[in-house]
């Protein structure tokens, strides 16, 4: 979930038709979200476990990044939108129910873009759990929520339920290097996780010429950069990782 653009980082890649596309597609979705309460996000999580931590260095004022609309979709009112992604040329979305839209539900699926329905892939009790981000790597899918502590994980052609894990944080964004998950916990940092004993590998501080940027939400990476949403404001945040 992400919104329009304003304090971007510096050292940016060149912005392509793809990635414009990305952010045009997170942008109208994330608007969505920005318009709730930020309770419906639970507190801010304290720092993650142990593992090397890596601090981009301060620099100056980001500079904005401009780019082209290619394409407009339009998008289901009812989904609360916490998890967006491409993958062999389908679109995914993962939402989380909050009781102010008693018919929003936790689920992910495909988008169908001629009407914007969500083709349930797999849905979690919205009683117990508010869906997170999804990410796809080697054959599955992974799944968080938001203050329960626990994943899920579903096999990526079938969708059909693999296991569960468990992190110590918050579950916010999650994307892939297609090593490791990198996830968001509403902190200024990102933590890159093992997807086979989710440990983590290492942590990535996120900062810019103020200090640390806090609220970072739903992650793409695409060509060695993550855009970024940050959680309440209309900015797509776009950093290079090592």
């Amino acid at each position: 979930m992400s919104k329009s653009r304003s304090a971007f980082f510096p050292f940016l890649p060149t912005i392509v038709p793809f990635v414009s596309c990305a952010i045009s597609l997170l942008s109208g979705i994330v608007l969505l979200l920005s318009c709730h309460d930020m309770d419906t996000k639970g507190t801010t999580p304290s720092p993650g476990p142990a593992g090397p931590t890596i601090r981009n260095s301060p620099a100056s004022t980001p500079a904005p990044i401009y780019y082209t609309v290619v394409k407009s979709l339009p998008h289901d009112t009812n989904a609360f939108t916490e998890g967006l992604l491409a993958h062999d040329g389908r679109l995914f979305e993962s939402t989380g129910h909050t009781d102010p839209y008693p018919q929003s539900l936790s689920l992910f699926g495909e988008i169908d873009p001629r009407n914007a329905r969500i083709l349930t892939k797999a849905e979690i009790d919205k009683d117990k759990y508010f869906g997170e981000g999804i990410a796809f790597l080697k054959g599955r899918i992974y799944q968080l929520t938001n203050t329960t502590k626990i994943g899920f994980i579903y096999d990526a052609s079938s969708f059909r339920k693999l296991g569960e894990f468990h992190y110590d944080s918050d579950g916010w964004g999650l994307t892939t290097n297609g090593s490791y998950l990198i996830m968001s916990d509403g902190s200024s940092q990102l933590t890159y996780r093992d997807p086979i004993t989710f440990k983590t590998i290492k942590t990535l501080a996120v900062s810019d010429q103020n200090g640390p940027v806090k609220r970072l939400n739903e992650l793409e990476l695409i060509n060695g950069s993550v855009y970024a949403n940050l959680w309440l404001t209309e900015s797509i945040l776009i950093f290079t990782i090592m």
